[in-house]
């Protein structure tokens, strides 16, 4: 393998942020973009690496890698990184007839991704503080976050991990799934519905509740304006008051479905 110098790869197109992430009443400091659009694949129990979620078009930036070297082979970036306990997450790009890796050990909220088409990025799954992460039976990959939150910050983490949103759920498919995750962690969480002005509870992508083919099946009880959702014993929940910060789940959709 060949050392690498400075500078070189991934400068491309630095993401233009959407939203800009700054330090919150938690005292958590977000410093990445919201990737949550990008498209993903869940590689559980690679043979080689173990098990990653890869993201396409992104790449790290100089300042956030701590080895870089090319390669011949792209999967040698994945091996590099879960061979070494201090890398949490690694990009690989084509530059011209090699591949060039890079490593980091920042943690994904402190990642300012760069865009690149001919690249990308890949983070081992236990770097997510979580309580539970995998493919569920409705075909999307859930993330039960292991830290309490409030929900404005629980989105804003969901969507600086690629292809991730805080969770919205509404067939009865989503439905079995959610049931599922909290019948293995016992765990009370946040999903991304708020009641709206108008007293109707509507989830995080604009569309309300009422309208969901999972509100032929499930009846939520009666909320006041603003408040928070959350799951528990098998049912959505209002918090009250809203500020209550709790667990929440993350959702991504690596085989590209209706959301």
């Amino acid at each position: 393998m060949l050392e690498i110098a400075t500078a070189v790869i991934c400068a491309d197109l630095i993401w233009n942020l959407n939203i800009f992430f700054g330090l919150y009443a938690e005292g958590v400091v977000l410093a990445g973009n919201n990737v949550t659009h990008y498209p993903i694949r869940y590689i559980e129990g690679h043979p080689y690496a173990g098990t990653f979620i890869i993201a396409r078009e992104l790449c790290l930036q100089e300042q956030d890698a701590y080895h870089s070297f090319y390669t011949q082979k792209k999967r040698t970036c994945m091996e590099a990184c879960w061979t070494d306990p201090s890398c949490m997450a690694f990009s690989s790009e084509f530059f011209n007839e090699n591949i060039s890796c890079r490593l980091t050990s920042k943690r994904l909220l402190n990642i300012d991704f760069a865009v690149n088409e001919n690249a990308s990025f890949g983070f081992k799954t236990e770097v997510i503080p979580n309580r539970f992460y995998g493919v569920q039976s409705d075909g999307m990959l859930y993330v039960l976050y292991n830290e309490s939150r409030l929900l404005a910050t629980a989105k804003l983490i969901c969507a600086t991990i690629p292809g991730h949103r805080l969770g919205i759920f509404t067939t009865e498919q989503h439905y079995n799934a959610l049931r599922r995750i909290q019948t293995i962690t016992g765990q009370e969480f946040i999903v991304d519905m708020t009641t709206g002005s108008n007293g109707n509870p509507m989830w995080g992508d604009g569309t309300y509740f009422q309208n969901t083919p999972l509100a032929a099946n499930v009846t939520l009880p009666p909320s006041g304006v603003n408040e928070t959702w959350s799951f528990i014993n098998n049912q959505f929940r209002p918090l009250t008051p809203p500020n209550y910060s709790r667990y929440f789940v993350c959702q991504a959709n690596p085989l590209g479905q209706n959301w």
